[in-house]
């Protein structure tokens, strides 16, 4: 009662987690694969992404499998899927843990 800042502050970020985790619910009810895969991509590269040159640079706080299991879908999937969007000029990846987004 005599921070009320705190309770504000708080109720904004339970907010922001909830309107987040919607979000991801919604994209794994009603996407395909192909945007399940971009849109984790996408939430990646804003909480995780440095831009460089008109591309952003993601070094990958999560294991491979860790990615299948937030969008739902297997470790052989994520990895066609991300040999797919390299080919397409989509991302590059390189070694293990480092996706560049290109476009």
């Amino acid at each position: 009662m005599q921070n009320p800042e705190i309770g504000i502050k708080l109720l904004e970020n339970v907010s922001a987690r909830l309107a987040s985790v919607e979000s991801l619910v919604q994209n794994l009810a009603t996407n395909d694969v192909d945007s399940r895969m971009a849109y984790l991509l996408m939430d990646l590269g804003e909480k995780y992404g440095n831009i460089k040159e008109g591309k952003v640079i993601i070094k990958l706080p999560i294991s491979r499998e860790e990615m299948t299991n937030y969008i739902g879908i297997t470790r052989e999937t994520i990895s066609r899927k991300l040999k797919k969007f390299e080919e397409e000029g989509l991302i590059e990846i390189v070694g293990t843990k480092t996706i560049i987004i290109l476009d």
